[in-house]
């Protein structure tokens, strides 16, 4: 299962080794078909590797070693976030999931304008 929920085939999975900032895990790597991005690392891997993120700050630490902390920045651009994941775009699908989800979760705004008493 992908990251979207998503039942993905796996055509191949090999074993490799991974260096992190001098560690080194065996990561099981699998191939898909196409995904949005060419190469995605997962729970697995932040598993594997005890990685924890703090999202607020934009870093993340090895849990063994909370002190050394590591930036999700560019090294030339201190304000700029890199960019690590994402969605390129909906497929009609999760399109017609979503206007779905939309119309019978949010509800529509009214046209005609409220009265109040409670403002003072």
């Amino acid at each position: 299962m992908v990251a979207t929920g998503h039942l993905e085939e796996v055509k191949e999975q090999v074993e490799i080794p991974i260096q992190l900032h001098n560690r080194e895990q065996l990561v099981t790597a699998r191939l898909f078909t196409p995904l949005a991005l060419p190469c995605v690392l997962g729970i697995d891997f932040l598993e594997k590797f005890n990685i924890r993120i703090d999202f607020a700050r934009r870093n993340w630490c090895f849990a063994s070693d909370p002190t050394v902390e590591f930036r999700f920045i560019r090294p030339d651009d201190s304000e700029s976030p890199a960019t690590c994941c994402g969605i390129s775009e909906l497929d009609s699908e999760q399109t017609q999931r979503l206007k779905r989800f939309l119309e019978e979760e949010v509800p529509s705004t009214s046209v005609t304008l409220g009265i109040t008493n409670l403002a003072e």
